[in-house]
């Protein structure tokens, strides 16, 4: 038997957009935020965020594959 990580997935329909900026962090920005997306193919293999401080996330994207039920 093959053990799996549960990992929280944040569904789209829990997602909002909010143009205002936001101040997450007391030190002085040194540059702009970056967004980088690293793809494979047409695939979103994960989203890289750099804040303005110089911190950064990486969100990895994980996707459900569709069970393939056997030809009878």
């Amino acid at each position: 038997m093959t053990l799996r990580r549960q990992t929280p997935i944040i569904t789209a329909d829990r997602i909002q957009i909010n143009p205002q900026k936001l101040l997450v962090s007391d030190r002085t920005p040194t540059t702009d935020p970056r967004i980088r997306i690293q793809r494979d193919g047409d695939i979103i293999q994960s989203i890289e965020i750099t804040c303005s401080c110089g911190s950064q996330l990486i969100l990895d994207c994980l996707y459900e594959v569709p069970s393939v039920e056997p030809e009878q």
